[in-house]
């Protein structure tokens, strides 16, 4: 992956929905995104693996506490490919971020770090430059 991220400021809040749409490089093992407070305290890592390690085709999500990495939690539905457009909306609740992928399915990830506002997004290994991220109010 690009060892150096696309940061972005937010001031997303419970009952916001942030949509991220990108395009998958044609030669990456995997791509990812992060929200939470900073770089070490994160409510969600979303990590698509494409080929990467152990992990095929498999969604990674986790939390990030002063640097410390939570227990890995595993979705195999798994609509991304190399070249493609990618387009995942999460919906950011107090005690849940409801997670929906580009072919509608949707999965919950627990807010394990029971964050009231998240003012921190990094990207790495996928292009936003052409699509971009949104936020919309429920």
């Amino acid at each position: 992956m690009d060892p150096t991220p696309t940061t972005y400021s937010l001031g997303l809040k419970p009952g916001t929905t942030l949509t991220i749409k990108g395009i998958v490089p044609p030669f990456t093992k995997n791509f990812s995104f992060n929200i939470g407070m900073d770089f070490n305290n994160l409510a969600l890592h979303f990590n698509p693996r494409l080929n990467h390690g152990p992990d095929v085709n498999t969604i990674v999500c986790n939390s990030r506490y002063r640097g410390i990495w939570g227990e890995e939690f595993r979705q195999h539905r798994f609509p991304f490919h190399k070249g493609q457009k990618v387009e995942v909306t999460v919906q950011y609740e107090m005690d849940q971020m409801k997670i929906t992928l580009q072919d509608g399915h949707t999965f919950v990830f627990p807010n394990r770090l029971d964050m009231r506002t998240v003012n921190y997004l990094s990207v790495e290994g996928f292009d936003l430059h052409s699509h971009g991220v949104t936020q919309t109010q429920c």
